[in-house]
């Protein structure tokens, strides 16, 4: 009896050896990287120099498309504006009394035009009438363009209004704010970046051997400290088509001097639980171990 449950116990230890050596050689052969997570981001920024009047978020705030984010100080715009439009009524006002004395000044070069014919205007008549017509022709064009540059000047400071009042270009987060109130800024400036958190996604680095291994489509599974309880499932939507060298956030010396391809896989984030910066450990399914 004695013998046979000694028999039975070695049986049973080689099995366990037996799986553990299988365990550690599959998860040997798995398809693993590490990486942090990032999310698609927004630099907002102002198009026009100026001084922040206000800033409507704070970091950690939820936006949506088309919120006004920020106003720019635009009180000098609005009288510029003011400006604009007296110049353009005048010009308009203008340009009616010169096509009232042009279309008289024209009847009355007519008439001079057929006296002259019978003999009963003199050429020196004549030449001063059409003197006075092609004035009048020379200011009608001035008016016109006066009028040209007002209204081109009003879109201008239109679209400048337009822009002291910046919007969000996408739903998401605001991750980070860079001026306050009060402070003066140049066009191009980033005030806010906004994230997209509805998507997330990590880079890992596969080598070259391994290459034929990953697919645009295959599935991963993605693991983070934050939930180690939880799996975040993800899919392959990028690879590198250039080998590079492992990035040197990559712990060993010798892993970075491999030549490794870039994997993006791209994961869904509507509960927002994953965000930017937290490390991520992935795994790649092959399709043959589905």
């Amino acid at each position: 009896m004695e013998r046979k449950n000694i028999i039975f116990i070695i049986l049973v230890l080689i099995v366990v050896i037996l799986v553990l050596i299988f365990s550690r050689k599959k998860e040997h052969n798995e398809l693993k990287g590490s990486g942090i997570i990032e999310v698609n981001v927004v630099n907002i920024a102002s198009k026009i120099p100026g001084r922040i009047k206000e800033i409507r978020v704070k970091e950690g705030y939820n936006v949506s498309c088309g919120d006004t984010l920020i106003i720019i100080e635009h009180k000098e715009l609005l009288i510029q504006k003011d400006e604009a439009n007296a110049g353009l009524l005048s010009a308009e006002q203008s340009l009616k009394e010169i096509m009232i004395n042009k279309k008289e000044l024209l009847k009355n070069l007519n008439r001079i035009r057929n006296l002259h014919k019978t003999g009963d205007v003199s050429d020196k008549e004549l030449e001063a009438i059409e003197t006075q017509y092609e004035l009048i022709l020379v200011q009608e064009e001035r008016a016109k363009s006066l009028i040209e540059q007002a209204r081109a000047r009003i879109e201008l400071i239109n679209t400048q209004l337009e822009n002291a009042f910046i919007t969000s270009p996408i739903n998401g987060v605001v991750l980070s704010k860079y001026y306050e109130p009060g402070e003066l800024l140049n066009s191009g400036s980033p005030i806010l970046k906004i994230g997209d958190l509805k998507t997330a996604w990590l880079k890992i680095y596969i080598m070259e051997k391994d290459l034929g291994r990953v697919h645009l489509g295959s599935k991963a599974e993605v693991f983070v400290d934050a939930y180690p309880a939880s799996i975040f499932n993800g899919e392959i939507t990028w690879i590198s088509s250039e080998a590079e060298f492992t990035p040197k956030n990559v712990q060993t010396r010798e892993e970075r001097a491999n030549l490794v391809f870039a994997v993006k896989i791209t994961i869904p984030n509507t509960d927002t639980k994953l965000l930017p910066g937290m490390t991520a450990e992935a795994r790649v399914i092959e399709k043959d171990r589905r």
